[in-house]
């Protein structure tokens, strides 16, 4: 019985589908089978496609139980240590179209700082010192503070990090759950864990 050509098709592609979800049948005789049916279709380059992608797909994602990203950590804001804070807000206003949404000073105003914000990220400015100096002589030398990232729980996050031997510290009083908190890696590298504000 002389099967016509797109039963043939049908036939070949389901051995296609068997192929990619790893059952019984071999890629050697279904290219065997396609040399015989001495003709390319449309639907056959198709179904060939289709099958090749998601292969693909079925191999770059990730295996079930596999944990990617376990304190679902988010980048937040970075923060810089600068010279002359009115002249950082201003390029990063200026040039990178960053927005300021809090500016203070502490310590009688030896401390100074401004966050700024673009969506989906911050970058928060801090000048030690009462008075702005020149800037250094030479190429401009970059001073990142620490790196934030945002996370759902960070009393969670940080009772982890403690299970895992990181020795993470809290700023806050008192002896509720965890809002904010600070940890270092294992070169002395500040970084700094938030909630998660959904922004």
């Amino acid at each position: 019985m002389r099967i016509g050509t797109p039963a043939r098709e049908a036939i070949l592609c389901n051995r296609l589908q068997v192929v990619k979800e790893g059952r019984a049948d071999s890629a050697a005789n279904i290219q065997r089978d396609l040399h015989m049916s001495r003709r390319w279709t449309p639907a056959l380059t198709l179904c060939i496609l289709m099958a090749a992608v998601a292969t693909l797909a079925a191999q770059a994602a990730p295996s079930a139980g596999a944990t990617v990203n376990p304190l679902q950590l988010k980048a937040h804001h970075v923060t810089a240590s600068v010279i002359d804070l009115e002249r950082a807000m201003k390029w990063y206003q200026e040039m990178l179209g960053f927005k300021v949404v809090n500016q203070g000073s502490r310590q009688n105003g030896a401390f100074k700082f401004a966050d700024l914000a673009i969506p989906g990220f911050g970058i928060g400015l801090v000048q030690n010192g009462a008075t702005a100096a020149a800037p250094p002589a030479g190429p401009p030398r970059p001073a990142w503070v620490h790196i934030v990232f945002s996370v759902p729980d960070p009393n969670r996050a940080f009772m982890l990090l403690m299970e895992r031997g990181a020795a993470p510290t809290t700023r806050q009083n008192g002896t509720g759950p965890v809002a904010t908190f600070l940890v270092h890696d294992s070169e002395g590298n500040e970084i700094e864990i938030v909630r998660d504000d959904g922004q």
